[in-house]
This record gives C-alpha cells, structure tokens and sequence, in this order.
C-alpha cells in the first residue's frame, strides 16, 4: 500500500501520475498520465500533462494547454504502469524437525 503524501513530498515541477482514489476524482485521473505539478495549495494541486519528449530525458514539459487541480489523494508519485522487477530469491521453508517423535492423531 503506498504511503499517504504529507506537505514536504511535494514540490513544483515533480513528475506525478493522477490516479482515482476518492470519490469524486477529476476525469483525468482515469487516464493516469504523467502529469507536472505547477502550483501547489494545500491540499490540492495543479496539473499539466507532461508527455516525454524525445531528446530531453523527459526534463521539459509544455508550458501551453489545461491544468488541473486535482487533490493529493489523487497522486501518485511512482508510474503505476512501470513493471517491477521480480524477486529472484527462491525463497524454500526448511523442513520441520520432527527429531525422532511421531505425532498422535488426536481424534
């Protein structure tokens, strides 16, 4: 379960991902796309859409077209669409010594 966002996680010009969480999310946060934040008000946020753009690293994202203000609850901080990678560690339970007793059924 991720952790609930307190007002130092936060800042202008991070990347975060809307998502539905409360009742009444904006419509964007069905979408989930990556978003910029570029202002902050407590408890909520304003929004632009921030594609990745070829040849920037992702660093720059449009100043032009809508924001939105979408409350805290609503954000995630991680791409909910990245695969993580899988625990490799084999992972056996070693067998109970029984040390040379027998177990009594007890019905």
């Amino acid at each position: 379960m991720a952790s609930k966002i307190v007002p130092g996680d936060l800042w202008v010009g991070m990347r975060v991902w809307p998502t539905p969480r409360t009742l009444l999310a904006q419509p964007i946060c069905y979408q989930q796309p990556r978003c910029a934040i570029i202002a902050l008000h407590w408890p909520y946020v304003e929004v632009r859409r921030a594609p990745r753009q070829p040849g920037t690293n992702g660093i720059r994202y449009p100043r032009i077209g809508p924001s939105h203000r979408i409350h805290v609850d609503n954000l995630l901080r991680r791409d909910p669409h990245f695969q993580r990678a899988a625990s490799r560690t084999n992972r056996r339970t070693p067998p109970i010594p029984t040390g040379g007793h027998e177990q009594l059924s007890l019905f």
